[in-house]
């Protein structure tokens, strides 16, 4: 009796049927986002300037390090910083900095205000030859 009390109490006559939907699985993009590559010789650094369009969070990741013939050196300890270039844009005037090996996770987080910005990446004295790398800035 108890059972079926519950069951009718459990009806309802304005019963809304809903269709479930998928999770959204939509990424968000930052606003700005920058994948710059490279080769780089023993002792040598490499310079990209790039455009904040928004003051905010900037995240510099360090993505791979390989040879020259593609072979992966993920524990090779690169320098990565980040600043804002030179009028000329031939030299970065670094705020930020850190030596780190390539990896997925970001590995260096500031703020950038809007405007002209810059990141490179620097041999820390690990290199005995050159090798190619990628870095990912994502902003505001």
């Amino acid at each position: 009796m108890l059972a079926a009390s519950l069951a009718v109490g459990g009806c309802d006559d304005n019963t809304t049927t809903t269709t479930p939907t998928s999770p959204d699985t939509t990424a968000a993009i930052p606003a700005g986002f920058q994948t710059f590559g490279g080769t780089l010789a023993v002792q040598g650094s490499s310079l990209f300037t790039f455009d904040i369009t928004t003051a905010g969070t900037v995240n510099v990741t360090l993505t791979s390090v390989s040879t020259s013939n593609t072979t992966p050196l993920p524990q090779t300890v690169l320098g990565i910083a980040y600043g804002t270039p030179s009028t000329d844009l031939t030299t970065c005037n670094v705020t930020i900095s850190k030596s780190t090996a390539p990896g997925l996770a970001t590995q260096m987080t500031t703020q950038g205000a809007k405007g002209a910005a810059c990141v490179v990446v620097s041999d820390v004295g690990q290199l005995t030859g050159p090798v190619t790398f990628v870095v990912r800035v994502a902003h505001s």
